[in-house]
């Protein structure tokens, strides 16, 4: 029995070792192929910092707290749904200067879904005096899913250079014996021509009355690479 099993094993072996030399003895093309797509951001997260030191009149930071959403909900944000306080240990900080004056400070993130939406909160901010906000990110909430159709044409992009260098040399490119992706996605964004992590001040000379907003983030690029292996034949 131990002897049959010890055959199998070998023979198993043998089998392996021998798919494998065929596989490299194989004649293949080896190519790389991109396919990628721009698209609007539709989740924007705006960090807000509000604080007793950048007061002007030195307002309480509960105040600014209760202007804050009220500047939040006039530019139709649904405060419960989309807004939340960071942490406790990093959003409710006490800082001593001089002797025993404290300032304290909360900080909140904020999440909206187009670009106007976000200048039109700016602005509601900034006629309450709230203007230290960072733009700390942008996203597609559909990535995974381009990303996916990416890959897809990428492969059928490749299929059909495979098939153009086989023919140069008069053969076919058969079926696909390896195959690799990589996907990508653009790290600069941001709001007319700025970058995330800017501080967002100084647009009082805009106003929620004035002319509607017409705002515009650069859009996020998206790019998936593919590299195969076809079978010449």
């Amino acid at each position: 029995m131990k002897k049959l099993i010890l055959l199998g094993a070998l023979v198993a072996a043998h089998a392996l070792a021998f798919a494998q030399k065929n596989f490299i003895d194989q004649p293949f093309v080896e190519v790389s192929a991109k396919a990628d797509s721009l698209v609007v951001p539709d989740r924007i997260y705006l960090s807000i910092r509000i604080e007793e030191a950048s007061s002007k009149n030195r307002k309480s930071v509960e105040e600014q707290e209760k202007q804050m959403l009220s500047a939040l909900r006039r530019a139709g944000i649904n405060t419960d749904k989309d807004l939340e306080m960071e942490d406790l240990s990093s959003s409710l900080r006490t800082f001593f200067l001089k002797g025993k004056n404290i300032i304290k400070e909360k900080n909140f993130n904020l999440l909206v879904r187009d670009a106007n939406t976000a200048a039109r909160v700016l602005l509601s901010l900034e006629e309450e005096d709230i203007s230290n906000i960072n733009i700390s990110k942008i996203e597609y909430s559909k990535t995974e899913e381009l990303l996916l159709s990416l890959k897809a044409q990428a492969m059928q992009k490749s299929k059909y250079l495979a098939q153009k260098l086989a023919q140069s040399v008069g053969q076919k490119a058969g079926k696909a014996i390896f195959m690799s992706d990589n996907a990508k996605q653009s790290p600069s964004y941001g709001i007319a021509g700025s970058s995330t992590g800017i501080m967002v001040r100084g647009i009082s000379s805009m106003s929620l009355k004035s002319a509607p907003i017409d705002v515009e983030f650069k859009k996020i690029k998206l790019e998936a690479e593919v590299s195969a292996m076809y079978i010449l034949e």
